[in-house]
């Protein structure tokens, strides 16, 4: 399916509504009204339809006007039934319906040309399919038509984003420019300089962009659009103007993602505290002396913020760090087992149950692991623990280089048993595990110096309360007490002991 975003969108729509509004020299427009296909958009919530619309009509100099589907019933699209006489006869005619109304008095305003948005138009009920169906291909209602110089722009949100939003049949898709729309953080990003939007809110998704749109139905419906970020920045120049302070409580009430809403709400404090982001890589990289002054001139709670961006960095990527550790852990034990199982059956010709010590291992693991090498069945053989790292592409790679490992010598020798299994096998597998555990633990090391300069900078700080809620706060996070665990941070052991009131 073609995509678009919003400003490839509007280019295509504003060229065809220049097209339709071409005239001969007699002042007549060139294509029929009922030949002026309808623009039917299709897009997630808050991603700028609306807006872009208006754009458009301002930019080509026309009318607008937007209404809603979810707004009318069958009276008011169709019109109210009156009684007329026409030729000393009653018969039924209908007054002109609300929207035809309101493009009537704008045409008696001058505006003789714009554009008629219909939004939530999937939504609509099923007493208006019909009418609308016949006012797409006729451009009328009744005797109620809609001015030649107005050009219908349908929107919808997926059915996906919508629980009532329709899929419509062929019968109308063949009646309208079908035009998909998706979120483009570039095109919001311009928009948002445009109308002036709050600095620190573009610096932010600038430097998180994937936060700009949110729109997920995880049991808590998420939702962050452009209209949230434009409201939110309305509110923030408004506190600011009278010096109210700016909270996470107030950020959620617009940016609705408690992740969003939190990251954004750091952001803001630590950018009203005079520390940026290459002030908490410094700290975290032992360069804490320079920056004593300026915590030291901070209240609590701007103290905290500081120390609870210390923390999110350290989070950043130990999530990664932790899947990787305990995968390799992992696989340790397997390449143990294997090495134990290859050398008990070199005189077997059957695979069966093998004890060797305190290991024990079935000759079906051995098959269950190399499908899982091969990318089959990996879920038969990963711990629950590290189910979610299937669908990682770095993984998937190391699992393919794996497997082209252990494939190429098994298919030399045609069997998996007894003395066919070459040694240099497990070898080769040893030696890409020590490769892999050292990167990792080079990471788990400069995580680890990270967190001993953060206690350092607590140090200064000398608030042993702020000391203890940073440690309450790291035992909170499994990644960072896995990383803790791989390496002696004595800081952490000190801080902990005191914690727990023991003597060090």
């Amino acid at each position: 399916m073609y995509e678009y975003s919003i400003q490839e969108a509007k280019k295509e729509i504003k060229d065809s509504i220049r097209i339709y509004l071409q005239k001969d020299a007699a002042g007549n427009y060139l294509l029929q009204g009922s030949k002026k296909n309808p623009f039917y958009i299709v897009g997630e919530p808050g991603i700028g339809k609306t807006e872009m619309a208006k754009q458009i009509a301002d930019e080509l100099e026309i009318g607008f006007f937007a209404t809603s589907l979810t707004h009318h019933t069958r009276n008011s699209v169709l019109g109210l039934p009156t009684i007329v006489e026409f030729n000393e006869e009653k018969m039924t005619e209908y007054t002109m319906p609300d929207m035809l109304a309101q493009i009537e008095k704008l045409c008696a305003e001058g505006e003789t040309e714009g554009i008629l948005l219909i939004d939530e138009f999937a939504s609509m009920s099923e007493a208006l399919v019909a009418p609308m169906l016949a006012f797409l291909q006729s451009k009328c209602i009744g005797n109620h038509y809609l001015p030649e110089g107005w050009t219908l722009l349908l929107c919808s949100n997926p059915p996906a984003y919508n629980e009532t939003a329709r899929e419509f049949d062929a019968a109308v898709m063949d009646r309208v420019r079908y035009m998909r729309v998706t979120y483009s953080g570039k095109d919001f990003l311009r928009y948002a300089e445009q109308i002036n939007m709050h600095p620190l809110i573009i610096e932010y998704l600038r430097k998180n962009p994937d936060q700009a749109y949110v729109c997920v139905n995880n049991g808590k419906k998420e939702i962050v659009t452009a209209r949230s970020w434009e409201n939110l920045s309305n509110c923030i120049y408004g506190y600011e103007a009278i010096g109210e302070q700016v909270t996470e409580r107030l950020v959620y009430q617009f940016i609705k993602s408690e992740k969003t809403a939190y990251g954004f709400c750091q952001y803001y404090v630590l950018s009203n505290t005079v520390f940026c982001a290459e002030d908490i890589s410094n700290i975290l990289n032992g360069n804490t002396k320079p920056y004593m002054g300026k915590i030291r001139a901070l209240d609590y709670e701007k103290k905290w913020r500081v120390i609870k961006l210390l923390q999110d960095e350290l989070l950043t990527g130990s999530e990664a760090i932790e899947i990787r550790g305990r995968y390799l852990d992992y696989m340790q034990d397997m390449i143990d087992n294997w090495t134990v199982w290859m050398w008990t059956q070199k005189d077997t010709k059957e695979l069966s149950d093998v004890s060797a010590g305190t290991q024990t291992i079935r000759g079906d693991d051995y098959y269950f692991a190399l499908n899982y090498l091969t990318g089959k069945n990996s879920m038969r053989v990963l711990p629950d623990c590290l189910m979610e790292k299937a669908a990682n592409p770095e993984w998937q790679k190391l699992e393919t280089q794996m497997a082209e490992t252990v494939m190429e010598k098994v298919s030399r020798e045609h069997s998996i048993v007894g003395n066919n299994i070459n040694p240099e096998v497990l070898t080769q597998m040893q030696n890409w595990h020590t490769r892999h555990t050292a990167d990792n633990m080079e990471k788990i090391k400069q995580k680890n110096d990270q967190i001993k300069n953060t206690f350092e900078f607590l140090d200064y700080i000398g608030d042993p309360i702020i000391r203890e809620n940073f440690v309450r706060s790291l035992n909170q996070q499994s990644s960072l007490l896995y990383i803790l665990a791989k390496g002696e941070n004595k800081p952490y052991i000190k801080a902990m002991t005191a914690l727990l009131g023991e003597s060090a």
